[in-house]
This record gives C-alpha cells, structure tokens and sequence, in this order.
C-alpha cells in the first residue's frame, strides 16, 4: 500500500510539473467534474462493502477466506482511485487551476498541497467506508456463536475514527513527508537563484541530505508512539543493537491499536537511527524472538538496502539527466519518433511513465524479495547465542536447540496470519520459503569476523560510489556553470 501511495502521489505530482500551465477555461464546470470524480471514489467504496455485506452476512468465513477478500478489495479499489486521480489531474486539469488561475505557487508547497488535497481526501472518506467491512469480517470469523448475524451499521466516530487515522500515519504520511520535504527543499532553493551554480547545487544536496538524516524525526513525529514499558526487554534490545554497530538513538512501542504486527527501523544516519516495535508484535513475541526481529531490520541496515533500493529506484532518471547534460540525443529520438506517428509530447510523457513502470514494478520486488532472504540470513549469523535469556520448560529448550530465533519467529508471525504462510506479496517472499531458508542457515554458520568483513565490503562500495558521484558532479556544476 506504501508503494502504491507514494507511486499515485509521484504521478500527480510529476505530472503537473512536467505539463506546460495554462490558464482553465470553464472554470465552474471543472470544479463541478472534480467534485463529482472525487466523491465516485467514496462511492465505489459504498458498492463493494455493500456486496461483501451482502455475501458475508450470513456465513462464516475463515482468516484465509478473510484475507482474500480484503486482496480483492484493495486491489480493485486501488484501481478506481488510481483512474480518478489520473482524471483529476490529467484530465480536469486540476494542477493548472491550483496554479495559474487561483495562483497558490506563490507560496512553497501550497500548491502540491492543494494538488493532491482532493486525490487524498477521497482516500480517507474510502477507509472510513471500509471501516464497516472490516468489523462485519471481524465478527463473521468468530463463528457461528458469534453476533454476524446481528451487524448492523453504526457511526462509530472513535472507532472509525482511529481506523483511518492509523492508516493515514502509516501509508499517507510515510510517503508524503518525505516527498512534501524534497519539495520544500526545491522550492527553498528557489531563493538562490542569485548565487553560482555551484553553490546553488550544494545547497541542493545539502537540504536533501538534511531530510534524508532527519526521516527517522519526522517519522516519531507522524506515528504514536511511546516507551517500551518493559526495562529488561529495553536494555536487551539497546545491547543487541551496540553489539551490531547499529547506532540506534533510540527503540518505542508503536501504538497502533493492536492492528499491526511490526517492526520497523529507520535512518541512515548512525546515531539518528530509531526502531519502533508494534504493540502487537511486543504483546506476542518472546524477548528472544524480538531479538532476531531486531536483527532482521538492523540486517536491512547493514546490508545497505535502502542505497541498493534507492539506486535502482532512480537509474532510469540517472540515465535521463546525463542525456540532458550530453544535448538530449535519446529525448529527441524519441520524440520525434512520436511526432512522426502524430503524436504529441503529452503522449510520449505517458509512454515513459508506462516504461518506467514497467521497469520499476518487476525490478523492485525481485530486488526487495531478495533483500528479505538477505536480512533472514543475517539474523541467523549474527544470532546472539550466549544471550542470557532465562527458558522456561523442557519443551521451549529443545525448540529453540532445532531452530534459531528467526525462524521461530517467523513461524509465529505465520500462526498469527496464516494467510500470509503461502502468499507473495509484491515487495516479500511468503513466510514458508523465509522459513525454508532459515532453516537451512543453521548448518551453515561464519564466524562473526567473516559477518562484518562482508557487511563492511558493501558499506565501503557504497560509500565510495556516493563519493564518487557527489564529487563528479559537483566537479560538472563548476566547469559548465
């Protein structure tokens, strides 16, 4: 859902900045069409929970018949929405009214917030509708003796409330702060135009890195959170992460109502990383299982995912800006491919967003698929066999002689979403091959001088590449300034 998201939010956007402004013609019926297309989405929403109402009222479902359902559900309504966003600020030509008629590029960010106000809106009146089939589903899991048969609607502010506002910090936030503060960036530098380019570019660079480092803030800034209540189990995950260099400021439980089970860590910074832990996750995972959850995310960190990922996220637009240095050979070829079957600009724009998707799509999630096995694979060797940890019975002490932390782990996770066991997702492996190779990983231990020798190799591959490219570039700026 955070890819999908972001990737709607970064279409609108990238659209109305790649489109020349024109001042709207017939502004009244415009805005009639966007209040009618904005509200089709809240309306899609009401059809389906009206069809599973319908479907699920009187009968019991299992987790898995569940899941499938809710699949379905996100799945077509992400397209509705997709399609009006499009016909919102393609069609309709929103970003044009937003700034050319009412002139709200005045003011930095005002006008991509008013860009994606109504596409964003119409999201959240869509999650509170759905609000309803998830506590119609709910209650049908519970069987036959529970009261499925009696839902009826009801308001239920709080409730509903909450529902939407978890979803709101996790998907929307997530991916628009991030987004909202490259922009403001962009924006801030419009202020230097008087200054060299070169100092322009630093200035460039330096607010990007200065977002990049304070993510993880914005981020406690965006979720409820609060402190692990458990001392003991705070200072085991403080020691976990200085035994693995992780460089954490500091670990909160994440207050999501008990529906989400997760663990996240954030930054790239060493000493402004921060590592939040569902309520969920806490209430249901032993310490020791915590523990290889922890290690699986410092695995992400380690391995340099998020560089890895970010990478392959921009090379096409890496390509792109060096054929602009070096006059634009490909964009001309290409569009003047276009123009000689009688296309437009606006239709060769399209045509490489449909490339760029399909480049990204399967790129992304056999990049990130392997990046879970890789993170697996680093729990295991980097398992902290000596920890302390009291166990209980017999049985607790020969489990955890067969299996590593992680693997229990993940089979926990599996037993808490069956549903989840089997199926992939576009950016995870199923739980049964996570657990196929982890179970493997135990014969095949390296000591922990060979862990940090091949974890530091891609740390300096990847610095020195940053270095390298940052140098360069600069090194551009100044001859052809």
């Amino acid at each position: 859902m955070n890819l999908l998201i972001a990737f709607v939010i970064l279409l609108c956007l990238g659209i109305s900045e790649l489109r020349d402004p024109e001042l709207a013609q017939h502004l009244g019926q415009r805005l009639t069409l966007l209040t009618v297309i904005a509200l089709l989405v809240p309306g899609a929403a009401i059809f389906q929970t009206a069809i599973i109402g319908r479907r699920c009222r009187n009968q019991t479902i299992d987790e898995v018949a569940r899941q499938r359902i809710l699949n379905r559900l996100s799945i077509s309504h992400s397209a509705v929405w997709l399609m009006a966003s499009l016909a919102i600020v393609w069609g309709l030509r929103w970003p044009d009214i937003v700034r050319v008629n009412w002139h709200c590029d005045r003011w930095p960010l005002l006008d991509d917030i008013m860009i994606l106000a109504p596409i964003l809106i119409s999201l959240f009146f869509s999650w509170a509708i759905f609000y309803d089939v998830k506590r119609l589903l709910d209650r049908n899991i519970a069987g036959p003796n529970s009261h499925a048969n009696a839902y009826s609607f009801r308001l239920d502010l709080a409730e509903r409330f909450q529902f939407v506002g978890l979803r709101f910090r996790v998907y929307v936030l997530m991916s628009l702060i991030p987004i909202l503060a490259t922009l403001l960036v962009r924006d801030a530098a419009d202020f230097t135009q008087r200054l060299p380019e070169v100092l322009q570019n630093v200035s460039l660079i330096a607010g990007s890195a200065i977002v990049i480092a304070t993510f993880p803030l914005l981020m406690l800034l965006a979720w409820r959170h609060g402190p692990i209540e458990d001392p003991e189990l705070r200072d085991r995950l403080f020691r976990c992460c200085r035994n693995l260099n992780l460089g954490v400021w500091t670990i909160r439980a994440w207050h999501t109502g008990s529906q989400i089970i997760n663990a996240v860590v954030a930054g790239i910074v060493p000493g402004l990383r921060v590592i939040v832990i569902s309520d969920s996750m806490l209430e249901e995972f032993p310490p020791r299982e915590l523990l290889a959850v922890v290690r699986h995310e410092a695995g992400h960190i380690r391995m340099s995912h998020m560089p890895i990922r970010m990478f392959f996220l921009l090379f096409p637009l890496i390509l792109a800006a060096i054929d602009q240095v070096n006059g634009a050979f490909i964009a001309n070829t290409v569009t003047q491919k276009f123009e000689s079957l009688n296309l437009t600009s606006s239709h060769a724009l399209v045509a490489s967003a449909i490339a760029y998707v399909a480049y990204l799509v399967p790129t992304l999630t056999w990049l990130s698929r392997q990046m879970e096995f890789e993170a697996d694979w680093f729990s295991v060797m980097s398992d902290q066999t000596d920890d302390p940890e009291t166990i209980g019975d017999a049985n607790q002490r020969e489990d955890l002689a067969i299996y590593d932390s992680m693997t229990l782990a993940i089979a926990r996770l599996a037993a808490h979403s069956p549903e989840q066991f089997e199926r992939r997702t576009l950016m995870h492996p199923s739980l049964k091959e996570r657990m196929q190779r982890t179970s493997r990983l135990a014969d095949h231990r390296i000591s922990n001088e060979q862990l940090v020798r091949i974890t530091a190799r891609r740390v300096w591959f990847i610095r020195i590449a940053v270095a390298i490219f940052s140098v360069a570039f600069l090194i551009r700026t100044a001859i052809f300034a």
